[in-house]
């Protein structure tokens, strides 16, 4: 039920990838591996030319994908996609670079590298996590196979400051891929879509209080993928510092059943407000009764609501207004 952001530019027969990252949706991109050349969808950068310090990758990593029927080959999860994502940080971890990507890939058996996407430019900072990258990739057909190359470039540089590739990460070497249809699976559910309830702004500083108490709620949809029977699932609901990678478990909830695409079903919890406009990213995990692992996950990369949520208590949540006037004295009742 997941819908993908489509691209800029968009090629019948072709397949094609979407970059995301941390884009604004009106910025993404694409670029199609079956057309045998690039589509730089932006001029090479030009800004002054930077020496130090220098720009590095500290890893590169597959999300939205899956494997049902353990052959080795990959599809992506609820559609043909799967997600390329990879970690730019500051070489030594200190200041800021403004910084491009360039995104190759090639058949595994071939020593030909096509380059597929170049990024916008956009700022690193340190070894922070919260300037990830990624790109949405149409996966192959077939079990075909593909290996990946991502070079990292400081805006005016011809170089790349540092290239990840098959040679120092797995995760892009021998990625065998098939579409949706030749992987099938059970019946998984999913999650349509996560708001907030009972919160309130009415100071307009940006941060959320509950209304009437120090609780607002968080609320999801789950559903069954392909809209489609009934499945017994729960879900984990788990919560992070905005600035923070580490996630923590807040709530499990109980098991319960979910039906098709009915929104009487419908799931929520109330969250403590936290003092002080302190920010937090929240996670949905959604599980089939039974499983170990997560059939999907909503977050930050897929949904705003649970992105840089700022909080505080009801107390903070304050409009400042001038003392009103005194009452107009009652008329008198003549008897």
């Amino acid at each position: 039920m997941e819908v993908l952001p489509e691209p800029l530019i968009t090629h019948e027969g072709v397949k094609g990838f979407a970059a995301c990252g941390t884009l604004d949706p009106a910025e993404q991109q694409a670029f199609d591996k079956s057309n045998g050349g690039a589509l730089d969808l932006e001029e090479s950068p030009t800004a002054a030319e930077q020496i130090l310090p220098t720009a590095t990758i500290y890893d590169a990593w597959w999300t939205n994908q899956q494997d049902c029927d353990a052959d080795g080959c990959f599809a992506g999860i609820n559609s043909d996609y799967a997600r390329l994502n990879w970690d730019p940080d500051v070489l030594d971890c200190s200041g800021s670079l403004l910084v491009y990507e360039k995104v190759y890939y090639k058949g595994c058996s071939s020593s030909t590298w096509t380059l597929g996407l170049t990024t916008t430019n956009h700022t690193i900072t340190a070894c922070s996590t919260s300037d990830q990258q990624g790109v949405d990739v149409a996966m192959g057909s077939g079990c075909a196979c593909y290996d990946y190359k991502i070079e990292i470039y400081r805006v005016g540089q011809a170089s790349p400051d540092y290239t990840r590739d098959p040679s120092n990460d797995p995760d892009l070497n021998d990625h065998k891929e098939e579409l949706l249809s030749q992987d099938p699976c059970p019946v998984r559910p999913t999650i349509y879509d996560a708001w907030w309830t009972n919160q309130q702004d009415s100071d307009g500083d940006g941060c959320f209080a509950g209304t009437n108490s120090d609780y607002a709620r968080l609320n999801w949809d789950p559903d069954v993928g392909g809209c489609s029977g009934s499945l017994s699932v729960f879900e984990k609901v788990y919560y992070k510092g905005c600035s923070s990678s580490t996630w923590t478990l807040g709530f499990t909830t109980p098991n319960h059943t979910i039906t098709a695409c009915s929104t009487a079903d419908e799931q929520g919890v109330d969250v403590h407000m936290d003092p002080g406009c302190v920010c937090y990213d929240y996670k949905i995990e959604i599980y089939r009764v039974g499983q170990a692992s997560p059939d999907y996950t909503r977050d930050p990369s897929n949904d705003p609501d649970l992105n840089d949520h700022k909080e505080e208590l009801l107390t903070e949540d304050k409009v400042c207004s001038l003392p009103l006037p005194p009452s107009a004295p009652s008329p008198r009742t003549t008897r």
